[in-house]
């Protein structure tokens, strides 16, 4: 009888030692990616920050602190359990930086699941704040690729987002989604430069996103179409300067909005305060079955 009772209680007391390691390995707190760091709170490439987010979740809020450098990398945020609008995951330019650290990569494919640098696939709460993101590809450039139905409060501000200058093929747009949809996506004050489109949002006439705020950027150097949206429902845009390419020749679109003209549950645009220059030829502004 003792001798079983000595198995329960060892038995029990691996299984609360089990439970504390899965709680103590769960993110939460303030972390580091640097290429030269060290220690068991850096990581020294984005993929790995993002394999133990997918592997272990987060139990707080994250924030990963980024050093100067270039990081060559193609990368992809998921959903990440115990993610909220309280744990939010942010990856910024650490304090200490005197240069903005660079996330880069050249696709080699056309496809939609491989022509991108940084991808959002049903990510919840990210935030990338003061962060240099770009190609570097010439025959395939997109930098954000959106995919996937369940993206929910990401956040880009304070970022630098370079696209490749002189082609008007969809492979170069700086941000792209067909299909998609999201439930509110920030672009705050961020330079974003170049690209064939600056951005072509493109969602699901049966699943409509929601709350698209495009506020204080200033976008130059795109060559056909600057803020183009179809399928979203709600959201604002405003206080930008949005500038087509001065060597582009090309029919252009500053801001585009398309909506749905059988919604039964119109949701309310804000659009002011923009300064929009076409040296080609277009529409500044055109909207279609909007409500605001």
């Amino acid at each position: 009888m003792l001798k079983n009772f000595t198995v329960k209680k060892f038995y029990a007391f691996c299984l609360l030692f089990a439970s504390n390691i899965a709680a103590f390995s769960q993110l939460s707190g303030t972390y580091t990616i640097d290429a030269n760091g060290s220690g068991t709170s850096n990581y020294t490439t984005f993929t790995a920050a993002l394999s133990d987010l997918a592997t272990n979740g987060v139990s707080g809020p994250v924030t990963f602190n980024v050093a100067s450098g270039t990081y060559t990398e193609q990368i992809t945020f998921d959903s990440y359990s115990g993610a909220s609008h309280v744990n939010t995951i942010t990856f910024q330019s650490a304090p200490s930086n005197s240069t903005s650290p660079v996330l880069t990569f050249a696709p080699t494919s056309s496809a939609d699941a491989s022509n991108f640098t940084a991808s959002f696939n049903g990510a919840k709460y990210i935030m990338l704040d003061g962060l240099t993101i770009e190609t570097s590809g010439t025959s395939y450039g997109r930098v954000f690729y959106i995919q996937g139905t369940t993206n929910q409060s990401l956040t880009i501000e304070n970022c630098t987002i370079n696209g490749y200058s002189g082609s008007t093929s969809s492979s170069f747009a700086l941000f792209y989604m067909s299909a998609a949809r999201f439930d509110t996506l920030t672009i705050n004050n961020n330079t974003i430069n170049n690209g064939s489109y600056m951005g072509y949002f493109y969602g699901s006439s049966s699943n409509m996103s929601e709350q698209f705020i495009f506020t204080n950027n200033t976008v130059s150097g795109f060559m056909s179409y600057g803020v183009y949206t179809g399928y979203i429902n709600s959201g604002e845009i405003a206080n930008n300067t949005i500038a087509q390419s001065t060597s582009s020749s090309t029919y252009c679109y500053g801001i585009r909005l398309y909506g749905l003209s059988t919604n039964s549950s119109p949701g309310y645009w804000e659009v002011h305060d923009n300064d929009i220059s076409i040296p080609s030829y277009g529409y500044g502004l055109y909207l279609y079955y909007l409500y605001g």
